[in-house]
């Protein structure tokens, strides 16, 4: 009684210091769940329905969100700033739902990925954690989906391989890896994989227009042609940048006697964070570690070699691939073969949990996770806290035990 009196209390006084201010922000107070602390959002809403969300505690001002939301335009017609009203909320329940209702409608736009994990989780994770429950599972599950439509088969990769890194150097690599030795087999991966990052840059957001930088402005939930190209989660959307518009073709493949016109800043660029090998991605040639571990793990396997998913659970993935019985780390970002220490010595980041995702090659949803941090910790390394290692194994027995259905 004593606490819904002080929450009464409390929502009164806010109302009444909102009202002397003369602002036009409402502020509600609502009881979090039991698995999340109390949340500020900052929410700017147009006229017409579409919106855009923030925690506030990210600092984006409210003219940065106006902008955003002005370059989402999910109504096709832009509207003035003055048709926009802006507001901040305290609470999760109601206001979560009535966000996720927003976020499949597509009227939604969040502006950063712990947003998007507050509103999908409820909570977002504390960083340098161990990852959680939701974390380990939802990777088992990332390994362990059913083949989707669009998926690209072993045998159309193999075709892509001959027909792109070249016919001579396939059967090179094919042969070596059915016959040679382990020495042999990592050298002709450590040169797929040095093709592989010429070939597959890192996106950082290039204007598919102009080619220039362009500006992160959200995240929105994807649509039917995104899902019917392969198993998609959030679009990334990037506004092109009239201030970086002197660089042409920056991440685009264009002819070199061709320059793209600027585009003055009207064009927005979808980046959708497939997590199945889409066609897409062989298409577009834009990804980062998320969809280039994935391709990569199933050339891999198309090459006749097992492979399982790597996930640091600090942002960033990789895969391993089994090379005479024993598991090879691999990079494709980074073009890096047997360099698990490339992350401690040249990242200056000594990882304190990396897990290993493998699912049964006759039943793709028995999936096995491992512990396999200590692969990744240079010899002279600090001492890895009990604490963080007895998180992990119990997270891990918890996954196991409940699985992923």
């Amino acid at each position: 009684m004593a606490k819904a009196s002080e929450r009464r209390l409390l929502l009164l006084t806010l109302a009444v210091l909102s009202f002397l201010h003369g602002r036009r922000e409402r502020i509600y107070v609502a009881l979090a769940p039991a698995l999340a602390a109390p949340v500020t959002l900052q929410v700017v809403r147009a006229s017409e329905g579409c919106q855009v969300v923030a925690l506030a505690s990210e600092g984006l001002s409210i003219d940065e969100l106006t902008q955003s939301l002005a370059a989402f335009d999910c109504s096709g017609q832009q509207l003035p700033e003055t048709q926009s009203s802006s507001y901040k909320i305290i609470g999760l329940s109601h206001e979560r739902y009535r966000l996720n209702l927003a976020w499949k409608a597509r009227t939604l736009l969040v502006a950063s990925y712990d947003t998007y994990e507050w509103l999908t989780k409820g909570y977002v994770s504390s960083r340098g954690q161990p990852p959680d429950l939701d974390a380990v599972v939802n990777s088992m599950k990332r390994v362990a989906k059913e083949p989707h439509p669009s998926d690209m088969p072993h045998a159309k990769l193999l075709a892509f391989l001959k027909r792109e890194y070249g016919a001579g150097k396939l059967n090179c690599l094919v042969n070596t890896v059915g016959r040679g030795t382990e020495d042999d087999i990592i050298s002709e991966l450590q040169d797929l994989f040095a093709w592989f990052r010429d070939a597959f840059p890192y996106y950082r957001g290039a204007c598919i227009a102009c080619g220039a930088q362009g500006d992160f402005i959200g995240l929105v939930s994807p649509s039917a042609a995104d899902e019917a190209h392969g198993r998609v989660t959030v679009v990334e959307l990037y506004a092109c940048n009239p201030k970086l518009n002197e660089t042409f073709g920056a991440d685009v493949e264009v002819e070199s006697s061709v320059k793209l016109p600027a585009c003055a800043g009207t064009k927005v660029t979808s980046f959708p964070r497939y997590s199945s090998v889409a066609l897409p991605v062989l298409q577009t040639r834009r990804g980062r570690c998320g969809e280039y571990s994935v391709l990569g793990m199933e050339l891999v396997r198309a090459l006749g070699m097992e492979a399982r998913w790597i996930n640091n659970h600090a942002g960033h993935v990789w895969l391993e691939a089994k090379v005479r019985n024993r598991w090879v780390h691999i990079d494709p970002c980074e073009a890096a073969v047997d360099k698990p220490f490339i992350y401690a010595q040249e990242w200056g980041r000594v990882p304190d949990h990396v897990l290993a995702y493998q699912c049964d090659v006759f039943n793709k949803t028995d999936v096995t996770v491992s512990d396999v941090t200590l692969q990744y910790r240079p010899p002279g390394s600090p001492r890895l806290s009990t604490e963080i290692q007895h998180a992990v194994a119990a997270v891990l027995h918890s996954a196991t035990a409940s699985g992923i259905s």
